[in-house]
């Protein structure tokens, strides 16, 4: 009986290649991704693919790993490492300076209520848009131009639209 038990549990061999990393080794690479990039001395501004491959083979977790295999590993484990600098993530160093600042806007809101009944105050956060995310410029700013169609030119600037 133990044996058809075990038989029936047991994993028949596969066809395909076998895993090229271990459980271990997957769990230190999400345990980079899932770091503060700052952590790492590295002089960017959040995760890229390059980043997590370049910094877990210089700790030495694996020998080399193709940017597709690592995406498809972060993807499968639902991480996305490059979206840590939004606002989960504070700059502040002093602890207890941010929690003051934490307080000082939860106070805020919890005495909206109050201050609309009492005083008709309105309570605006412009701080939480979050159907936009613009976490930095990548590109530099390009001045507007004179737009041409048909070789005439079209004005493209509000001032000269505005008459």
């Amino acid at each position: 009986m133990k044996r058809a038990i075990e038989a029936v549990l047991s994993d028949e061999p596969r066809s395909g290649r076998p895993p090229t990393f271990t459980a271990a080794q997957l769990t230190l690479i999400f345990a980079v991704a899932c770091e503060a990039v700052e952590d790492s001395g590295r002089p960017v501004a959040r995760w890229t693919q390059r980043a997590i491959i370049d910094e877990v083979v210089k700790r030495g977790i694996v020998e080399s790993i193709s940017t597709s295999h690592l995406s498809d590993l972060l993807a499968e484990a639902q991480l996305q490492p490059h979206k840590s600098r939004y606002w989960l993530n504070t700059k502040e160093k002093d602890q207890d300076v941010f929690d003051e600042q934490v307080r000082t806007v939860c106070d805020c809101y919890a005495a909206a209520p109050v201050l609309m009944a009492q005083f008709d105050t309105h309570t605006v956060c412009v701080d939480e848009m979050t159907g936009i995310q613009a976490l930095e410029r990548i590109a530099p700013k390009k001045r507007c131009v004179r737009a041409r169609k048909n070789g005439s030119s079209l004005s493209t600037s509000a001032t000269e639209h505005s008459a």
